[in-house]
């Protein structure tokens, strides 16, 4: 219910951060790896580079990675290595 709800949400706003950044969660609770990859992807490349919505990106690219790793995946290690690291980067400094 949630993903369908989620695809008629993104039926009219295509390009929502946010939406793309849910729809990636729940397919990595369904265990589609490689759509939840690309929804956290394109939710990147749509929205913030700073904050709590860039970091819950990152997180879902570190997950996915680890998932592919315990399939068998040779690469995925790193993959989650360079998620991890950006996600580093969503880290807003406070003032001093």
């Amino acid at each position: 219910e949630a993903a369908a709800a989620i695809d008629a949400a993104l039926a009219l706003s295509i390009d929502d951060p946010a939406l793309l950044q849910a729809r990636a969660e729940i397919a990595l609770l369904q265990g589609r790896l490689d759509a939840a990859r690309d929804y956290a992807t394109r939710s990147h490349a749509a929205g913030p580079k700073v904050g709590p919505l860039c970091r819950r990106q990152q997180e879902t690219q570190v997950q996915v990675a680890l998932a592919q790793a315990l399939q068998g995946d040779a690469t995925a290690g790193a993959r989650a290595e360079a998620a991890a690291a950006a996600s580093d980067a969503c880290t807003v400094t406070p003032p001093t």
